[in-house]
């Protein structure tokens, strides 16, 4: 009983200390004052450098270590930002506002309207379907008169009646109607996408159960396939003419020798070879009737649906008849299907331009309810352009500013929007045609108002909706705190005067310095013919500029006269050579280089030597910031490890990027 009571007591210690325990992303790595620096603040950030958790777990403790102390003045960079009262800083707080305005509006279109825009279509394009419709055009009728014959037309069939017959009989669609209706196969993104979304709803062998508007008429929508969808094969094939070697037709004589073929493949011939023997198709026949990959609906639907009808490679077609001739085809390849990663760009192209602004119109009125956004009738009714105010400047000396200025238009989250505001965004905005003030151009124009305002007042509250852009904007904030104390502790700080620069460099002039130099004039030509003539030219007496910017193949140095600036004589070939020259002057023969022929004029020599303060100013200019940079962060960084003593643990760095 003892030993029981024993091993219960520590059954359930082993569970309690186990549950307190804390987990790896708790483990404290570091502490300035009473923040704590987790495992997972720690792990979070070093990934950002690191490329990936298998890249972290190559790293030693000691490039653990060294990031950690990086990581913590970081932190403590920030802490000091916050007691400084950056976050009630008016300029900060307006930079993170106008970022936030920027690009909260393209993250929440991205989130919120294109992603699953894309991803529905990515779904539905997975399958093709056969479509058969009916269609009936408002065109001689009129609207409502058309609605209802087609909506008469749909309790017909639903009480019966062949769908197929009545299409034949009524359809508007001059191309589909001798065949029932029959659209052949379509997917999503090919037609308009109210069109496709009921399609798409629609079970096999049904009728979709209400009209469809569409801006080509109402439509009464079939489904009679279903499959799922190939987007391209290769195929191959064998082409018979219905015409023979002159030019008579000849339907019989073809039939005849596609029997040959079909005879002599199934005797075990090779179907390329009998395309090279027998085809009609001049374009593919050389290939052994190759036709490349190809999509749905690229051919002639007799021959597509031969082609999308083969199941396995290797299968080949039977004998199939087109306006072209007789044909047999063989599958040759299948693409699979793409991911939605390989598809992205396509599928967003697609979007944008068969839905997005639909889905954009529904979003909006999706945040109008949200938001309780409300019309304010009384403006107007009573609204009146007294005296013709444009929408530009000119609008807030008008009498329409002064009588209907402060007037609410709208509210949208209890809050109201005024007609200064909204004129004052008509005439901002570059998208909008400008013009009179009037009520007709009024009410267009805030259309587009109305949907900005719609998603400002969502971006502004989306850090609650979004952890990945609250996430964004703290990292944003962060950057502008940081960069604002770098101005204020070290880089405002630095100053540089000519005197002390001058003081600088005589301390370390021996630490500026050239190399033996020299410069040089170059003729270069790919022809060893041409560079003889132009050596000769030169030693007969012609100005060695002339001649290079008449005759010289190198470009970049042509239009100087073939000039090099003064540069170290190990530069090139051509360099070692005019150092080693015996005089200024010196004309060389023609050589070998980079691919062509060359001579040079050895133009000046400049032996090593300590640079002149002049020459040497940039370079000491940059050592002098880079060395006050250094001095004043690390000068900023001991006030603030005094300030806040951070502690660090070190032994908990060997867990890390393995949790278990």
């Amino acid at each position: 009983m003892l030993m029981r009571y024993s091993l219960f007591i520590l059954v359930a210690f082993t569970f309690i200390f186990s549950a307190c325990a804390p987990k790896h992303a708790d483990f404290v790595v570091a502490k300035i004052g009473d923040e704590k620096i987790t495992m997972n603040d720690f792990e979070t950030a070093y990934l950002r450098t690191a490329g990936g958790v298998d890249r972290a777990l190559q790293d030693s403790i000691e490039q653990y270590k060294n990031f950690l102390h990086l990581y913590v003045n970081y932190r403590m960079k920030l802490k000091d930002a916050i007691e400084k009262g950056f976050d009630n800083k008016k300029e900060l707080q307006e930079e993170l506002i106008n970022y936030k305005n920027k690009i909260g509006r393209t993250y929440l279109l991205e989130k919120e309207i294109y992603l699953p825009g894309m991803q529905k279509l990515y779904d539905q394009r997975k399958y093709e379907l056969r479509v058969s419709h009916i269609m009936i055009r408002p065109d001689s009728l009129g609207e409502e008169p058309a609605r209802l014959r087609a909506e008469g037309l749909l309790k017909r069939i639903k009480a019966g009646e062949s769908f197929e017959e009545i299409a034949k009989q009524y359809s508007d669609d001059t191309f589909s109607k001798p065949d029932g209706g029959d659209i052949y196969w379509i997917t999503a993104g090919i037609i308009v996408p109210v069109f496709e979304n009921a399609a798409y709803s629609t079970p096999i062998n049904t009728v979709h159960p209400e009209v469809v508007k569409t801006p080509y008429g109402f439509h009464l929508i079939k489904v009679t396939d279903r499959r799922n969808r190939i987007t391209e094969i290769k195929a191959a094939h064998i082409l018979v003419d219905f015409v023979d070697v002159n030019a008579q037709p000849d339907t019989a004589g073809a039939f005849a020798t596609m029997d040959t073929i079909v005879a002599k493949l199934k005797a075990g011939e090779d179907f390329a070879e009998l395309a090279k023997q027998y085809s009609d198709d001049t374009y593919s026949k050389p290939n052994g009737g190759d036709l490349g990959f190809f999509s749905r609906r690229m051919m002639v639907k007799e021959f597509d649906e031969a082609a999308f009808n083969l199941k396995n490679v290797g299968d080949v077609s039977a004998v199939t008849q087109t306006m072209f001739g007789l044909h047999l085809i063989k599958l040759l390849e299948v693409k699979p299907f793409p991911t939605f990663d390989e598809e992205r760009e396509n599928l967003r192209k697609l979007f944008q331009q068969t839905r997005y602004d639909e889905a954009l119109i529904n979003y909006v009125a999706k945040l109008k309810n949200e938001f309780g956004f409300e019309v304010n009738k009384e403006f107007f009714n009573t609204y009146s352009n007294l005296d013709s105010a444009m929408a530009n400047e000119t609008y807030f000396k008008s009498e329409t500013h002064k009588k209907f200025g402060s007037m609410p238009v709208f509210t949208i989250d209890n809050k109201s929007v005024i007609f200064d505001t909204v004129a004052a965004r008509i005439s901002a905005d570059l998208s909008l045609a400008h013009g009179d003030l009037n009520l007709e151009f009024v009410s267009n124009a805030l259309n587009k108002i109305k949907q900005d305002f719609a998603i400002e007042t969502k971006v502004a509250v989306m850090e609650k909706s979004f952890p990945e852009f609250a996430a964004l904007m703290e990292e944003y904030r962060n950057g502008i705190y940081i960069f604002k104390l770098q101005e204020d502790e070290v880089w405002g700080k630095v100053v540089v005067d000519s005197l002390t620069l001058y003081n600088y460099w005589s301390e370390r002039k021996n630490n500026y310095g050239w190399e033996d130099r020299v410069g040089i004039q170059e003729i270069y030509s790919t022809s060893d013919s041409l560079i003889k003539v132009y050596h000769a030219m030169v030693v007969a007496g012609e100005s060695f500029d002339s001649v290079a910017v008449r005759y010289s193949e190198r470009s970049e140095y042509k239009f100087q006269g073939g000039r090099y600036p003064l540069i170290p004589k190990n530069s090139s070939e051509l360099h070692m050579l005019a150092w080693d020259a015996p005089k200024i002057g010196y004309l060389s023969e023609p050589i070998q280089n980079d691919g062509g022929w060359v001579f040079i004029k050895v133009l000046e020599k400049d032996p090593a030597r300590l640079k002149t303060f002049e020459e040497a100013r940039a370079e000491v200019s940059g050592a002098y910031q880079e060395e006050l940079t250094k001095r004043l962060e690390e000068e900023y960084i001991t006030r603030l490890v005094n300030r806040f003593k951070p502690e660090f643990f070190y032994d908990k760095l060997e867990k890390a990027f393995r949790s278990e």
